[in-house]
């Protein structure tokens, strides 16, 4: 049932990577049926009697998105390709997936919440129906108006959640997404961003952000949680992320519990210092100067969490110039 691909390490011996893994894609394999009757195609690897008939069929059979959890597929009513999450009914992650996905919160263009197209019960879990989205890096960044539309959008989308009680947890780097649909209008291959949806050569994209101003999105609700004001502060027991150098979570405390809002701040803070300001990992060094958000992202990382401004008080600090919130795209093109 379980096809595998055979490559060779350095002495010769042979490597077997496996196409389906039975474990971590059991799940897909047994909701094959039931997603085409739902009117959504999966990939053939997944049908048990699929075999590849060439090596290019075998090469985009190992790849795979980066979770289990996840994987492509083609909306068959209108040929739209989407991504399926595979998500439990009973969870937080669901319910703050559906909450920022249904009016009013959907109607509000505040809200950078990943959309959800439609929801599939199967058995305990819930597949949900979302947009093929790209790591909001890629390509890099090219002049400070883009890098600043890009956290104007993420804050936003940030402080939306706040203001809805809802903490993200987890908005690091791999959690902020663009919509590549205007740079990349002829798409790609999910698993393969990097290429054609043909598999002809490699993708590239048709304009720069500031020609086409790409809309953000927050991603991967697995560890936020949505908090009853009337119980005053939150205080949640430590759950880390990607990023594991907030100082809440990193010294020896007495209690293992901290408000998660302001770690949200550190996280967006730090992630400007890590790739943007200490290095430029995401962007042209050659032309982004970002040393005027220093001050800012000084305040974001402070040690003591009830020293950094709330993501309400993130756009009214004095870092320079007003940028983030309230300069329009077209006075970026820095």
């Amino acid at each position: 049932m379980f096809k595998t691909k055979r490559r060779w390490d350095n002495t010769g011996r042979r490597i077997v990577i496996p196409i389906i893994n039975p474990i971590l894609d059991q799940f897909w394999v047994d909701a094959r049926l039931f997603l085409e009757e739902s009117g959504y195609r999966i990939p053939s690897k997944f049908n048990p009697d699929w075999k590849p008939t060439n090596e290019a069929e075998r090469r985009q059979a190992i790849s795979r998105l980066p979770r289990p959890f996840l994987i492509s597929a083609v909306r068959l009513k209108d040929n739209v390709p989407v991504i399926l999450k595979s998500v439990e009914i009973d969870s937080p992650e669901f319910e703050i997936s559906v909450l920022f996905s249904s009016p009013p919160l959907s109607l509000d263009p505040r809200n950078h919440c990943i959309p959800v197209y439609g929801v599939l019960k199967f058995g305990s879990h819930a597949i949900l129906i979302l947009p093929i989205l790209r790591l909001f890096w890629d390509p890099p960044f090219d002049t400070v108006g883009e890098v600043l539309e890009c956290f104007r959008q993420i804050f936003e989308g940030v402080q939306f959640m706040h203001q809805h009680f809802v903490a993200h947890r987890d908005c690091t780097i791999m959690n902020v997404m663009m919509d590549p649909t205007k740079m990349y209008p002829e798409g790609y291959i999910p698993e393969r961003p990097y290429m054609k949806v043909d598999c002809s050569g490699h993708v590239s994209p048709s304009c720069t952000r500031t020609a086409c101003w790409p809309r953000y999105y927050l991603i991967d609700f697995g560890h936020a949680r949505r908090y009853d004001p009337a119980d005053g502060i939150p205080s949640e027991p430590i759950l880390r992320g990607a990023d594991r150098t907030a100082p809440e979570h990193s010294k020896p405390v007495a209690t293992f519990e901290c408000n998660p809002f302001p770690t949200d701040i550190y996280y967006l803070g730090n992630m400007l210092r890590e790739y943007f300001l200490d290095t430029k990992a995401h962007c042209n060094p050659t032309r982004i100067g970002l040393d005027f958000l220093r001050p800012l992202v000084t305040d974001m990382v402070k040690e003591n969490p009830s020293e950094r401004p709330t993501i309400d008080d993130v756009p009214s600090l004095n870092w320079g110039i007003n940028h983030i919130l309230f300069l329009s795209p077209t006075s970026l093109d820095a």
